[in-house]
């Protein structure tokens, strides 16, 4: 007599592990994600490819201006904003600003806005005009604290944008700056504009209120006449001079 064995049915612990290796298929990701992706990134690129071009910055976009011009010289170069103003002596004194003590504004901050309304030389479309409202505004706010006792500073005149230059050492030894130029202007009373980059490429010599002379400054300037620079190593006046 044969005995027959009946197969057991499988448990359900044999079956786990099969269920386990069976992979779900991926979905592809949807087009309006991919699309979205693509969009972003070309906003991205695009943003910064438009200032690159344009040499300005609005934020969260910049063209990197340390990386983004060749330097051929060996100088270093700096936007500033200087005030003409009649001091206690009755003569007018260019004083560069680097506090904010007339105007609470620090001078990085007031640099950056500077920078970015100017452009890299002025040239771009409403660089002037952009550049003459900064300077208005800030001839505006420093007259009215003035007015209500806020600073103790003298009575404005103009306000300037210059451009400041250095020539670079190897031993970047300190030195007064190589030249201040006077790029763009507004006077005071009026806010009439004073466009000295313009008149100074077209080879005239620039029709300022005041020659640009040294004053008692926030940050002492020692240059005679910035506008004109003598040698590399001349000493070119004191800081007592005045127009």
């Amino acid at each position: 007599m044969t005995d027959v064995v009946a197969a057991a049915p499988p448990s359900s612990s044999s079956a786990v592990p099969a269920a386990a290796n069976q992979v779900a298929p991926i979905a592809p990701m949807r087009h309006w994600r991919i699309a979205l992706v693509l969009l972003v990134a070309a906003f991205l690129v695009g943003g910064h490819l438009y200032d690159v071009v344009q040499q300005r910055e609005h934020w969260p976009f910049s063209f990197y201006p340390m990386y983004g011009r060749v330097q051929k010289k060996p100088q270093l170069q700096m936007l500033s904003l200087f005030i003409i103003a009649r001091g206690e002596d009755g003569k007018k004194h260019m004083t560069r600003i680097t506090t904010g003590d007339y105007v609470p504004l620090a001078a990085s901050r007031l640099r950056n806005i500077l920078m970015a309304a100017w452009g890299r030389d002025g040239t771009g479309p409403g660089a002037v005009g952009r550049t003459a409202d900064v300077l208005r505004e800030y001839a505006r706010v420093y007259e009215a604290r003035r007015a209500q006792g806020l600073h103790n500073g003298p009575p404005l005149i103009e306000v300037q944008l210059c451009r400041m230059t250095w020539k670079t050492r190897t031993d970047a030894s300190h030195q007064k700056p190589r030249s201040i130029e006077p790029l763009v202007g507004v006077r005071a009373r009026d806010g009439r504009l004073f466009n000295y980059a313009v008149q100074r490429a077209a080879g005239e010599t620039p029709s300022q209120s005041i020659p640009p002379t040294t004053a008692p400054s926030t940050e002492p300037v020692e240059i005679d006449n910035p506008a004109h620079p003598g040698s590399d190593d001349e000493d070119n006046g004191d800081d007592d001079a005045a127009g």
